[in-house]
């Protein structure tokens, strides 16, 4: 292959994952900030693993207060702007009402209940909006998947709230579930059932090698609490066989939405719980599309 064909492929590449389109042939708001909020998303994942990790890693720890004010801002940031855009009144409601409260909490820490509250409520009522209603046991199947992080980040973000005991250990089974039956709802091709598998193997495998290693983890990076190795393994199988379905398709949806779910792990925290939203938002549906 030519370095021409190569640079030919890879912009071929960039533009097939630049849908859905504006009218003049720009991308959407919609990918561009799904995009924004999943490289932030997950450069606070990778940048929290190598500030936790034994290795000393170079300038980590000085990077680390700029890039959790990213990783909290953006994607608040990108649900106002798809709000903004969106056609659907139910959807501009509710991701406005949650990236407002998020910003807030970004600035106070009193407005962090209030932007509980929003995320769950609002953004549940945005990722509503975008069940396709086309296909019946696929709008049931995404509504079971949508409904499982939400109620996975009630019981986690009410616990980490103080409002009830016991509901971390619950959301995050359930956010664990969410995650693993994801691919089940987008028919990933064979790549992709590859690429699931094999970090499935590959947590088990961390897990029986080195236990309590793999749960530090496991803990600081995805916020797991009280879930067996086999459902963490299945968690992270899906998320990464959802986003490689978007790679290889070349469908942004499912490839920052998929990112946002693995990054994000369990919503028991504010800013997850958003990731996690943002996340549902671009892989259930097709309703409510930017102009």
């Amino acid at each position: 292959m030519t370095v021409a064909s190569s640079s030919e492929s890879g912009t071929g590449f960039l533009n097939r994952l630049s849908g859905p389109f504006e009218s003049d042939g720009a991308p959407s708001v919609r990918t561009v900030a799904g995009g924004v909020a999943a490289v932030a998303v997950l450069a606070m994942a990778l940048l929290r693993a190598a500030v936790n990790s034994p290795l000393s890693v170079p300038g980590a720890a000085d990077a680390y207060p700029v890039v959790r004010l990213a990783a909290l801002a953006l994607p608040a940031l990108a649900a106002l702007a798809v709000g903004v855009r969106t056609d659907d009144r139910l959807e501009r409601v509710g991701l406005s009402f949650a990236g407002v409260f998020c910003l807030l909490a970004t600035v106070s820490a009193a407005a962090t209940v209030p932007a509980a509250g929003a995320v769950v409520a609002g953004g549940g009522l945005a990722v509503a909006t975008r069940l396709d209603r086309n296909r019946r046991w696929l709008t049931l199947a995404r509504a079971a998947v949508v409904a499982a992080f939400l109620l996975a980040a009630t019981l986690a973000l009410g616990e980490s709230m103080g409002v009830f005991a016991g509901g971390r250990t619950a959301g995050t089974t359930l956010a664990l579930l969410g995650l693993a039956a994801l691919p089940v709802t987008a028919s990933p091709p064979r790549a992709a059932w590859a690429a699931g598998g094999t970090s499935f193997a590959l947590v088990v495998l961390a897990g029986a090698v080195a236990p309590f290693v793999t749960g530090a983890v496991v803990l600081v990076e995805a916020a797991v609490v009280g879930a067996p190795l086999v459902l963490v393994a299945l968690g992270v199988g899906g998320g990464v066989a959802a986003a490689t379905t978007g790679a290889v398709r070349g469908n942004a949806g499912w490839l920052f939405g998929g990112l946002l779910l693995l990054a994000a792990g369990v919503p028991a925290t504010v800013p997850r719980a958003l990731a996690v939203v943002l996340g549902l938002g671009l892989v259930v549906g097709v309703g409510g599309e930017t102009r």
